[in-house]
């Protein structure tokens, strides 16, 4: 796998003759991906902070893997009837 260093010559390599406006470019995109992935992040730590609070809220954390089958069972077969 390459290192670190060796993507960012080949990154420097490949914008080397680039025209400025497309440079600019291709640093606003990296801008966005670096946003993009502390957004997902974000949301995922979040999400789970919620279904955390919920499972609390609603006493799920009572219920063992088996309960949780269960309850999953009988609701695929109520839609099923």
């Amino acid at each position: 796998m390459k290192s670190q260093i060796a993507f960012q010559d080949q990154v420097l390599q490949a914008v080397r003759d680039l025209p400025s406006q497309k440079i600019q470019e291709i640093i606003e995109y990296a801008d966005f991906l670096k946003w993009k992935e502390t957004k997902e992040a974000k949301e995922i730590v979040e999400f789970d902070e919620w279904a955390l609070n919920l499972a609390r809220e609603k006493g799920f954390a009572r219920l063992s893997e088996d309960d949780v089958a269960g309850i999953v069972h009988e609701c695929r077969r109520n839609l099923n009837d």
